[in-house]
């Protein structure tokens, strides 16, 4: 008698192996701290003859003459600020209503000088007041505000054209210049995220 014929036999639908599940690597980085900034801070005083406080304290162009040439004359500092003109304290001659003590702060900033802060800050004003000196004494000084007013408009640089500065006054006023000093105290960064 015939027989059916064979069918094979049905087999399971064939299965993915299991992979294992993903593991994050772990870093072994731990948050880096940032470097100390220090601020230093110094507090410098000139001595003008030739322009007024008022006259110099009313005119911008005059202010920022005043600041230009510090910066070209004083090369290690960062910034100057509160750049303001005050009659002499004490009469030197007649004179003197046409001269002015400009004070003013300078700035250094130092990255990670947390270290030896008050080192730092005693030799920054040691050499800044030692080159203002310099440059009062020589006349470098005096020809840096003028050529900075020259450039601001021909008003300041008539001004600054009567001005000279007084630099046995100078002299003394730096020898009672101050440094602050302001240590920032930096936020850690936040350490790299894992890796897949």
């Amino acid at each position: 008698a015939p027989t059916a014929s064979p069918t094979a036999a049905p087999t399971a639908a064939p299965t993915a192996a299991p992979t294992a599940a993903p593991t994050l690597a772990q870093s072994t980085s731990w948050p880096t701290v940032a470097p100390y900034l220090v601020e230093v801070t110094l507090a410098l005083s000139t001595a003008m003859d030739g322009v007024s406080p008022s006259t110099f304290n009313e005119d911008d162009s005059l202010v920022a003459a005043f600041e230009a040439a510090t910066l070209a004359t004083l090369p290690a500092l960062d910034a100057i600020k509160n750049v303001v003109a005050a009659a002499p304290s004490r009469r030197r001659r007649l004179e003197d209503a046409t001269s002015a003590v400009v004070s003013f702060d300078g700035v250094v900033v130092i990255a990670d000088g947390a270290s030896d802060a008050d080192a730092a800050g005693a030799a920054i004003l040691d050499s800044v007041t030692s080159d203002l000196g310099n440059a009062a004494e020589s006349g470098a000084f005096l020809a840096e505000m003028q050529t900075a007013a020259a450039a601001i408009s021909s008003d300041a640089a008539a001004v600054y054209a009567a001005v000279t500065v007084d630099a046995g006054a100078t002299a003394d006023l730096l020898a009672d210049a101050t440094v602050s000093i302001i240590v920032a105290t930096p936020a850690p960064t936040p350490a790299p995220a894992p890796t897949a």
